[in-house]
């Protein structure tokens, strides 16, 4: 024992921490067993190939794990449908992706909370080799790129090509449904910005605890998101289609939608006798106090108990204060229209209802429920997003509100023709009597390819001319 302590010394360097360079030797020893293992498999899998599989020869991968950066060498087979590398698709590996499944699937979840540069470097800090920024972006489109290309294939299945909706396995007699947007700056886009909506559905909630005052805080029971930068029409049209994978919509009898009264929020709520609209109290109480004062309180109970009258004498009052002042007449006009445009959702649903229910929900999660998952990754100073790059995140965010990421994440690639890249006008055309310019003495590609009327494009090829 005592004869190893010098050369244990000698292994950490003054001013080194101890703990990195263990580390970072224990997970050298484990790529070296990781290759080793890979190549025994790689081998299992080659003597238990389908029929058809022709091998053709081996290529290196490199593939960024949680153990750093692993080389690996496998076999690559030809089929009738294109290339394939059976030890890729055992370990779920996609094509052109650098994260393993695993390292992925933290990459992805991290950047849900934070930024991309601040993930990478989090990554780097614990890892012996982290991605960069721009691979955790990558990642993260297309992670998110692909749930959101599975629910636009879902929508054009149901709503195009008349394909029976999903029916889930729950059933909710009353589901209570909450939406509400935040908008986000946009960049290399006609608009400026654009706004993210959001919604929630849930069957009720639950007792948690208590607040400082005493009262009985509850929690929502079995909640389900859905985030999408669509128009109102689509948007709602996606969100039924996400609520019907959890819940069997046909036998819901009721449906209790709630929002601040934006135009695209009521767009959602069902045609049916029972289903009701409820201005979003928050909302509410705040037009309220703005415009009337502390005497809106007790119009906002009024309303909430169907009774207009006291907000119709506060109204009266209040203009009759304002007397000339055309600024203050017009704040109280803005708030009649306001509660006009509004007014089947004023009285509280419980209320409302032909047979009040035992257990009454209040609706009101949506402002916790947006501000959280969304506006917090989305509108930290100085962010501005591409629309696919918003797209993408939002659906991420989703899948992680609803505990879906991981499985996003882990999914395997499907052997298919898309594993043969297609090849372009730019290899495929011919490039005979092409001219080429010194110094790069070569023919460009995208001069005659399917770039070529690209800016940039054309920029360099006035340089070579």
């Amino acid at each position: 024992m005592d004869s190893s302590v010098p050369e244990l010394l000698s292994a950490v360097q003054p001013g080194e921490d101890w703990e990195e360079v263990l580390f970072a030797s224990a997970c050298a020893g484990a790529r070296e067993w990781a290759q080793q293992f890979l190549e025994r498999l790689d081998a299992a899998l080659a003597q238990e190939r389908p029929a058809g599989l022709r091998l053709k020869d081996r290529r290196w991968r490199t593939v960024v794990t949680r153990l750093g950066a692993l080389r690996v060498r496998r076999r690559r087979y030809r089929s009738a449908q294109g290339w394939r590398y059976l030890l890729d698709e055992a370990l779920g590996w996609a094509p052109r992706q650098a994260l393993s499944p695993a390292l992925r699937q933290v990459a992805v979840e991290l950047a849900s909370y934070v930024p991309y540069e601040r993930s990478a470097a989090l990554l780097g800090e614990l890892l012996v080799e982290g991605p960069g920024a721009s691979t955790v972006r990558r990642a993260v489109l297309r992670v998110g790129g692909a749930l959101a290309a599975a629910a636009a294939a879902q929508h054009t299945a149901v709503y195009t090509q008349g394909q029976a909706p999903p029916s889930g396995p729950q059933v909710a007699r009353t589901l209570f449904v909450e939406a509400d947007g935040v908008f986000i700056a946009l960049q290399r886009a006609p608009e400026r910005r654009a706004e993210l909506k959001a919604a929630i559905a849930y069957p009720g909630t639950r007792p948690c605890g208590r607040d400082r005052h005493g009262q009985v805080r509850r929690a929502l029971v079995n909640k389900e998101h859905y985030a999408d930068l669509a128009a109102g029409e689509t948007f709602w049209e996606g969100a039924w289609l996400q609520f019907a994978a959890r819940w069997d919509l046909s036998q819901t009898a009721q449906v209790v939608l709630g929002g601040d009264g934006a135009a695209w929020i009521r767009g959602g709520l069902p045609d049916g006798a029972q289903d009701q609209f409820q201005l979003d109290r928050f909302h509410l109480a705040r037009a309220l106090r703005r415009r009337l004062g502390r005497a809106g309180r007790e119009a906002f109970t009024a309303l909430r108990q169907g009774d207009r009258t006291p907000l119709e004498q506060q109204l009266a009052v209040a203009h009759a204060t304002a007397g000339g002042r055309r600024e203050r007449q017009e704040r109280l006009r803005q708030l009649e229209h306001y509660l006009a445009a509004n007014a089947d959702g004023l009285t509280d649903w419980t209320v409302a209802a032909p047979t009040p229910p035992a257990s009454p929900v209040r609706l009101g999660a949506m402002e916790a429920n947006i501000d959280k998952p969304y506006a917090q990754r989305f509108k930290r100073r100085g962010m501005s997003w591409s629309g696919p790059g918003a797209r993408a995140l939002a659906k991420v965010l989703q899948a992680r509100a609803n505990g879906a990421l991981t499985a996003a994440c882990r999914e395997a690639p499907q052997p298919s023709a898309a594993r043969r890249r297609a090849a372009s006008a730019a290899t495929t055309r011919s490039a005979a009597g092409a001219r080429t310019a010194p110094p790069f003495q070569a023919r460009f590609a995208p001069r005659w390819g399917p770039h070529a009327s690209r800016p940039w494009v054309q920029a360099l090829r006035r340089l070579l001319s």
